[in-house]
């Protein structure tokens, strides 16, 4: 009988070894989704989201980043309760952990049910940002997430939805672990917020009208100071005229009122000054037009922000925009108009849709200035209604820049938030720029799905761009002079003149990005004037030009000490040049590393880099 059993387990054990064991499945990407997508409550009545988990392994504990306006919608409480919730300004950091030894959270889950009450009429939105999971060996992954839930706080006997049904989670968090957000937390707007304007642009120019126009009728707007909680701030309401002959609506500050305003707001402890100057709305204007007195922009004061409302848009300039511009002592007009979509090319036309397009112009003495200075910028924004297929990817939404030609060019810095509901932009020079939104994915990230949405995001952008037919090659080793490339072309750098290394031909096509991270002071190169643009650059050294550059532009304050290093095992191995830069982008929070490894030996991957760049915008 032993010789028999023998025989059996030696015959099992030769067909163990002999026969094909099919393959484990993969095992996908946890996601996290809220349950709903629009919502209707009235002023003070309260409404509920559910979060749940798919395809989670081993989940103890979570942190969720939710954005919103808190003058439009209020959090209440959340099934089971958060551990001590942190609001910084518009967003909301929650936090949910299991206690002891007991397993996490597996497969689909309901985690937590979310109560918000509406508190102002009008739209709002309830942006879940990100959730940052904790495995049970208490790895951190930051999932990003960035869906929007619409809501709409009816003005007055709204229906309040049914109350989402509680969620059973495994176990009930009962102690308060130290959680502290992993996002740099958005700052808490001024007192005198932003008016939205009343009315997004659409594509229909306004027609000129037929025969002899009638005389152009001269604005005399009425100048109207308002007093604001904001005492370094201004408000002055302009009655804009309406000219039929051009369908502007013109508005004229004279000097003597915008002085007479300006002695009335303090200056900032960045010894700066805010004049408001809302337009009030005219029926049939294509084109509201702001005139400003003479030496108003140009100088060369830039202690003095025009924040110009319309209902086509808020233009906000500095008062050195004209600084380097002749303009002869003359008022300077800004114009936000309605563009013609009909100049366009068709392929452009079917890509916009029926998108806003508009156009941004500057005139002085009846001539329109060809306005370009990379040193002073002015910003836009505008109201924009994303359809559902946007609001599942905000991110996508994006800004062109459409030339004399016909070209486009994608803004790196236009985006949408949904908390405010507006498309922002900056820019250095006025043309024509219209609204869009760009997927765009390759066909080898399924390697890395940890890097998808930056990298697609960043593609969206015009920041990276794919190295063949549908593919990004995430996991390839970058070289110097791509990522300063990439880098100069996220933030926009510029500097005037040239300045270049022996071992960077003139002709190379990152050239021009070397030479301006050279004069701004970001790269220095590795000694007798020499860059080495085709070695592949370490971690260490990308992270060194990053906070540079982070400097350059006040996103980052100074250097940081040692102690921001700790957590990471190979912190030894970092370059005493580079400890203090990466120890500030460990602290502000724009690196994180992998584990308890930061790592900075080894050579950026394409992915890492995109990552790394998607943050700082």
């Amino acid at each position: 009988m032993k010789k028999w059993m023998r025989f059996a387990l030696a015959a099992a054990l030769v067909l163990a070894i002999l026969l094909p064991v099919p393959p484990s499945p993969v095992q996908a990407a946890p996601t996290f989704s809220l349950d709903k997508n629009t919502v209707s409550v009235a002023p003070g009545a309260t409404f509920s989201v559910q979060l749940g988990g798919q395809a989670l392994v081993n989940l103890y504990a979570y942190e969720l980043e939710l954005q919103f306006d808190p003058a439009k919608l209020e959090y209440v409480d959340s099934n089971p309760s958060p551990l001590a919730p942190a609001q910084m300004g518009d967003t909301l950091y929650l936090a949910y952990s299991k206690m002891g030894n007991v397993p996490g959270d597996s497969g689909n889950v309901a985690l937590v049910s979310l109560t918000f009450k509406g508190k102002t009429a009008g739209s709002a939105s309830l942006l879940l940002r990100a959730v940052t999971a904790v495995d049970g060996g208490l790895n951190k992954t930051v999932y990003s997430v960035n869906q929007t839930v619409s809501v709409t706080v009816t003005s007055g006997g709204g229906i309040t939805p049914t109350p989402t049904p509680t969620p059973t989670p495994s176990s009930t968090p009962t102690a308060t672990p130290t959680a502290t957000p992993t996002a740099t937390p958005t700052a808490t707007p001024t007192a005198t917020p932003t008016a939205t304007p009343t009315a997004t642009p659409t594509a229909t120019p306004t027609a000129t009208p037929t025969g002899t126009p009638t005389a152009t009728p001269t604005p005399t707007p009425t100048t109207t100071p308002t007093p604001t909680p904001d005492k370094h701030t201004v408000t002055i309401s302009l009655e804009a005229v309406f000219d039929p002959s051009t369908g502007e609506a013109v508005a004229k500050l004279t000097n003597a009122d915008l002085q007479q305003s300006l002695s009335k707001a303090e200056e900032d402890n960045k010894g700066m000054k805010r004049v408001v100057l809302e337009l009030t709305e005219v029926a049939g204007a294509g084109s509201y037009v702001q005139e400003l007195p003479a030496g108003a922009l140009d100088s060369g004061n830039n202690k003095t922000r025009f924040e110009i409302q319309t209902p086509l848009g808020t233009l906000t300039a500095p008062g050195n925009m004209f600084k380097n511009t002749e303009l002869d002592g003359q008022p300077v007009s800004l114009s936000i108009g309605q563009a013609d979509k009909s100049a366009l090319s068709e392929e452009t036309r079917s890509q916009i849709g029926d998108r806003p397009v508009f156009e941004l112009t500057a005139k002085s003495g009846g001539q329109t200035i060809e306005w370009n200075n990379p040193g002073a910028p002015v910003t836009f924004s505008l109201a924009y209604t994303p359809t559902a297929e946007e609001l599942m990817h905000p991110n996508k939404i994006v800004i062109w820049y459409i030339d004399s030609q016909g070209n486009v060019t994608t803004v790196p810095n236009g985006k949408y938030d949904p908390v405010t509901g507006q498309v922002t932009f900056k820019t250095t020079h006025f043309s024509t720029y219209a609204i869009a939104f760009v997927q765009k994915s390759f066909g080898d990230l399924s390697h890395a799905e940890w890097a998808r949405d930056s990298i697609e995001v960043m593609a969206a952008k015009g920041i990276v761009h794919g190295t063949g037919d549908n593919e990004f090659t995430p996991s390839a080793k970058l070289k110097r002079a791509d990522f300063t490339l990439l880098l100069v072309r996220a933030l926009e750098l510029h500097a005037t003149g040239k300045s270049g290394f022996d071992d960077v031909p003139e002709q190379a096509y990152y050239s021009e990005a070397v030479s301006i991270a050279n004069q701004l002071g970001l790269v220095q190169g590795s000694g007798e004037n020499r860059f080495n643009p085709e070695d592949e650059i370490s971690r260490q050294d990308m992270m060194v030009i990053l906070a540079r550059a982070l400097l350059l532009i006040e996103r980052l304050e100074g250097t940081a000490g040692s102690v921001e290093l700790i957590r990471f095992t190979d912190r030894t191995e970092i370059a005493d040049y580079a400890a203090g830069h990466i120890a500030a982008l460990v602290k502000a929070g724009f690196v994180e590393g992998s584990g308890n490894r930061i790592y900075p030996t080894d050579s950026t991957t394409r992915a890492e880099a995109a990552v790394l760049l998607y943050r700082l915008l």
